[in-house]
C-alpha cells in the first residue's frame, strides 16, 4: 500500500469538502428554490465537476483531451458564476453581466477551437515529452 503525502491528503480532503458542500447546497436549492440558492449550487457544482473530470481524466476513465476541455470550460465559467452570485447579493449592472457572458462564450470557444498543442511563447518549447 502506498503512503499518502501531506500534500495529497490536503488535496483529497479539499475535494471531499467541495463535494459535500455541493450536496448540501443542492439539497437546499431543491428544498427552497430561489435564484440565489441555484447560483450557489451552480458554483459549487461546477467546481465539483472540474474535480471529477480531472480525476477521471487522470485515472484514464475519460480521454485526456475531452476531459481537459470540459475542465477548462468549467474553470473559465467560475468568474461568471461568481458574478451571478454577486448579483443575487448586490446590484450588478446589466451591461457588465452581458460583457462577462460574452467574454465567457469567447473564452470557451477559443479553448475548444484552438489546437491543443501549441508553444507556450514563440521560441519556447514545452517540457513535455514528444
Amino acid at each position: 500500500m502506498r503512503s499518502v503525502t501531506a500534500d495529497e491528503l490536503i488535496t483529497y480532503l479539499s475535494w471531499v469538502i467541495f463535494l459535500l458542500i455541493f450536496i448540501v447546497v443542492s439539497a437546499q436549492a431543491i428544498r427552497r428554490p430561489s435564484r440565489a440558492h441555484a447560483d450557489i449550487a451552480l458554483l459549487f457544482g461546477t467546481v465539483t465537476l472540474v474535480i471529477l473530470v480531472a480525476v477521471a481524466g487522470q485515472d484514464g476513465l475519460l480521454p485526456a483531451a475531452p476531459a481537459g476541455l470540459v475542465a477548462g470550460a468549467g474553470i473559465l465559467a467560475l468568474p461568471y458564476l461568481l458574478l451571478r452570485l454577486t448579483d443575487d447579493l448586490a446590484v450588478v449592472p446589466l451591461g457588465l453581466r452581458r460583457v462577462v457572458e460574452a467574454g465567457l462564450v469567447l473564452a470557451v470557444a477559443a479553448l475548444w477551437l484552438t489546437p491543443a498543442e501549441r508553444p507556450l511563447l514563440p521560441g519556447i518549447r514545452s517540457n513535455r515529452p514528444s
